[in-house]
């Protein structure tokens, strides 16, 4: 079956790490992180990471700036249109939109892993610095 037809569904984020230009490994989404990602067969697909000890807060308009801080590097959502490369096993992603406004219209390529029909593994090689970011997700749909 084809990468295309294969990430399609809705996928829990188990894991995710950010490895830097020197090998250093770092849980930027904590332990236990929060996420979803969902491709749709037209080629359209949304994401989300949080990390799992997010301040509560008693509303939004009552946040303080050291709650915002901690939720604002806690949080990425992004969305937008995704198409599979077969051969070189990568999705060329658009983003439309993200919480981090510098994603905004652009593009990016992601090296994607099935391990099973369940799971699937993302690789962004692409980080600045040298750094690369190492995701995986389980299906749940």
């Amino acid at each position: 079956m084809a990468l295309a037809d294969l990430i399609v569904g809705a996928w829990r984020l188990v894991s995710s790490v950010d490895i830097a230009a020197d090998g250093t490994r770092t849980d930027s989404w904590g332990p236990t992180p929060f996420g979803c990602c969902m491709f749709d067969a037209e080629g359209n697909f949304t994401q989300m990471m949080l990390r799992s000890d997010l301040p509560r807060v008693p509303s939004r308009p009552a946040t303080t700036a050291d709650e915002a801080r901690l939720i604002v590097l806690g949080s990425l959502a992004m969305y937008g249109t995704y198409t599979v490369d077969e051969a070189g096993s990568t999705l060329d992603v658009h983003f439309l939109a993200s919480t981090f406004a510098n994603f905004n219209g652009t593009n990016g390529k992601r090296l994607v892993t099935m391990t099973s029909p369940d799971e699937l593994r993302i690789a962004n090689a692409g980080r600045a610095g040298g750094g690369r970011g190492e995701s995986v997700w389980r299906r749940v749909a």
